[in-house]
């Protein structure tokens, strides 16, 4: 809601300036910025515009659920493995949304022990014993997530709010993007916005690219700081195209 109200307020003081075309105010989210696309293109009559960059259409729970599925296995990680971690984090959401952060911090602390037990010898060597590993993994979690930031993140549904929105829409997926998984929410978005009786949108889906539009191996996370610090051919001029098509262009002056 902060960044739904930070970003309004930054349209309310573009809406304010005389030198552009105040009608034509677009707004580009990426991930979970594309939450914030899909509440401002329910609830702000002044943005023209919207494009989601990986943008998901699934609620924070069941994206995180798929994200971990397919981080995982991008790695390599065991079915034992995967199945663990699936079933801690449907344990721990309804903990989370209920405030019991000593019940997430347990779960977390046992699921940790059985993952520590599938991992190599030399695997946990590196890594020590179990408890302080367990109580690690335990502490890392919850410096990151036991804000209202997570809470509300996990239960938010952008559907309704898509279902809302009839300006012109561009969602963009990667189809390696192991985040925001494009068979999962690229079809809830397109079935939100024809719900909308929306007339103008397009869902790309590129090929080859990862969560950050870059070209990538397996689209693991892991990969990120090894590829090209580039966008994938073609995802700029997909988006220069689309907003130049809708967009008034003035010439530039000196």
């Amino acid at each position: 809601d902060d960044f739904v109200s930070d970003a309004s307020a930054a349209v309310a003081f573009l809406k304010a300036r005389t030198d552009i075309n105040t009608d034509e105010i677009g707004v580009l989210g990426h991930s979970e910025g594309g939450y914030v696309t899909a509440r401002l293109g329910a609830t702000n009559p002044d943005v023209a515009f919207l494009i989601a960059m990986a943008g998901p259409g699934a609620s924070g729970a069941d994206v995180l659920l798929v994200q971990n599925e397919r981080i995982l296995s991008a790695s390599g990680a065991s079915d034992e493995l995967i199945q663990s971690q699936l079933d801690m984090l449907n344990a721990i959401f309804p903990l989370v949304e209920a405030g019991d952060w000593e019940a997430v911090e347990q779960v977390i602390i046992d699921t940790a022990i059985v993952q520590y037990n599938l991992l190599t010898p030399e695997e946990q060597a590196i890594v020590g014993e179990p408890e302080p590993y367990a109580r690690q993994q335990a502490a890392a979690f919850m410096a990151g997530y036991q804000t209202e930031w997570f809470r509300t993140f996990l239960s938010y549904d952008p559907a309704p709010d898509w279902a809302q929105t009839t300006v012109p829409v561009l969602a963009l997926f990667g189809d390696l993007d192991t985040q925001v998984d494009v068979e999962q929410n690229a079809p809830l978005i397109e079935a939100a916005l024809t719900e909308a009786g929306n007339e103008d949108f397009e869902i790309v889906v590129l090929e080859g690219a990862n969560h950050l539009f870059q070209a990538a191996q397996t689209g693991s996370p892991q990969e990120y700081g090894a590829l090209e610090a580039a966008y994938i051919d073609g995802f700029l001029t997909t988006i220069t195209d689309w907003v130049t098509a809708r967009v008034s262009v003035t010439a530039a002056t000196e």
